[in-house]
């Protein structure tokens, strides 16, 4: 299990929602 790869993904969507 990549815990530290799922906080990625969800730190990067939360920043390409923003950035829309």
């Amino acid at each position: 299990v990549d815990v530290d790869g799922c906080i990625s993904d969800n730190v990067a969507q939360s920043l390409a929602v923003m950035a829309q």
